[in-house]
């Protein structure tokens, strides 16, 4: 009999049995990403040879060009690799930039440090598509925090700041961009987050490795910056004397940067996880950011908070693992000796200058800045300030929220409304899965510095926007999945 004859009736009736033909399924393939990866390594390979060949000259001009047609190409061919590159341009352009200052001189406004911002703000595009559904719940946070940003600018440009108050407007803009752009597209919510956590898996390999490295023996391109960007917080540019930022700009991005990946290591899938660990916790400790210490308790506690009772033991397991790789190279040598420091300061406030300079600001600036109703506007502070002739007596504020009082004004209420929403819809998102616990844990973190410096824009806006946003996209594609279940349910039925 052959498989597909019908057996005969096995009952008195006579009418025929219906014929079970299996049916066919047919199963979508991932999509290879080859050639975005190509493209990228390709990519990282012409920038070093050019940079260690003698052609750094052609990197200065070359790079953001470059980086931005790259960037547009994984923007409309594979949203995962155009956020994955987008995060490798935040955590290794300043390394980029340095070996480039080395062979053709400082440069105080470098255009090799456009290409994050550039390949940032390209999500732009998903903004103008998406302007019908800014007043919906989802986007309405990002609607109101671009209108006070665009006060902001016309603040700046009124007190002469006019190029200065643009430069600041693009390091705001520029994560929240990137941020519009994971929300509007939740069908590659799982994607996203996966790829973007395996990126900060490889990035704290790189970032801490280079980090150790810098401590005992740092480069000549790191020396040669640091003397001329005159930051007297880093220390000298001697062995065991400099406080490591590697990679990246400065010890409190830095810190920033590896408490994010230390975090998304405990849920991440990935070989290199004890080296991770082993080279990001040590590194971590090592630039001596207590403020990015705290942040990483909290960041541990919250997501342990959140997490099914099972995940709390293996997350609990993972974190012991990973301390005990790390204990050997804290505990001995002259790490041990600048970390132990560092931690007996905590205690110690009355030998803590950091402490008594942040007191004896918060003093002299609080009332002044918070009598300032109208604001000083984009491009008085910060980088964009040093940079771009916008500077002020009130230039460094080593506190984010009287930055931003002294630039917004009395329009800092509604920015600070809107993070609040942010930060809500994290949070309720975080039951969503690991992904999602750990990114909101990520941007609570960040967020809670915000007493200590202003992370809503640059390197640490861009990790509290996009990860606040992955946690969210992550909910919204939970929803529409469990709406189509119910569709298909109820047609069925």
């Amino acid at each position: 009999m052959r498989p597909d004859t019908p057996l005969p009736a096995t009952d008195s009736s006579t009418s025929p049995q219906p014929v079970f033909r299996p049916q066919r399924v047919m199963v979508r393939r991932p999509r290879s990403e080859a050639w975005e990866v190509l493209a990228q390594l390709g990519f990282a390979a012409f920038v070093l040879v050019s940079c260690f060949g003698g052609m750094s000259a052609v990197i200065n001009l070359a790079f953001s060009p470059i980086a931005l047609v790259l960037g547009l190409y994984l923007f409309f061919t594979c949203q995962p690799q155009y956020l994955a590159f987008s995060m490798w341009l935040w955590m290794l352009t300043p390394f980029v930039r340095r070996v480039v200052d080395l062979h053709t001189g400082y440069h105080e406004q470098s255009l090799v440090m456009l290409a994050p911002f550039l390949v940032a703000s390209i999500s732009l595009i998903t903004v103008v598509r998406n302007l019908p559904r800014f007043g919906t719940r989802l986007l309405f946070p990002y609607l109101l925090l671009m209108v006070v940003i665009l006060v902001g600018v016309l603040l700046g440009a009124l007190q002469g700041a006019v190029a200065a108050a643009i430069y600041a407007a693009l390091t705001w803009c520029a994560p929240i961009f990137l941020a519009i752009n994971i929300l509007c597209r939740p069908e590659h919510a799982q994607a996203n987050a996966e790829r973007l956590f395996k990126t900060l898996a490889y990035g704290l390999v790189i970032l801490g490795g280079y980090g150790l490295y810098q401590f005992f023996s740092p480069p000549a391109w790191d020396t040669f910056w640091v003397e001329n960007a005159n930051m007297g917080s880093i220390g000298s540019a001697e062995s065991t004397s400099l406080r490591i930022f590697a990679t990246m700009n400065s010890p409190g991005i830095y810190a920033q940067m590896l408490m994010a990946s230390l975090a998304a290591l405990m849920v991440v899938k990935t070989p290199v996880k004890p080296l991770a660990a082993a080279l990001g916790i040590v590194s971590f400790m090592l630039s001596l950011v207590r403020s990015a210490w705290g942040g990483f308790v909290i960041a541990m506690l919250f997501v342990l908070a959140r997490a099914p009772a099972k995940q709390k033991v293996r997350y609990l397991v993972v974190a012991a693992i990973l301390g005990v790789l790390a204990v050997p190279l804290l505990t001995v040598g002259p790490i041990a000796d600048k970390v132990q420091s560092r931690i007996e300061s905590l205690s110690n406030t009355e030998e803590d200058h950091s402490f008594q300079q942040r007191s004896a600001l918060y003093q002299e600036m609080f009332a002044a800045v918070l009598t300032t109703v109208i604001g000083s506007g984009l491009g008085r502070t910060g980088v964009a300030a040093a940079r771009l002739g916008g500077q002020t007596d009130m230039a460094s504020l080593d506190s984010g929220i009287l930055d931003v009082f002294f630039t917004f004004g009395i329009f800092a209420i509604p920015l600070f409304a809107s993070i609040f929403m942010i930060v809500r819809q994290a949070v309720g998102a975080a039951r969503c899965g690991p992904y999602a616990n750990a990114s909101a844990g990520i941007a609570i973190a960040i967020i809670v510095q915000l007493v200590f410096a202003n992370v809503l824009y640059g390197p640490s806006g861009v990790i509290f926007h996009v990860f606040s946003a992955l946690a969210v996209a992550q909910q919204v594609a939970v929803e529409r999945s469990r709406s189509r279940a119910t569709r298909l349910m109820r047609g069925r039925g």
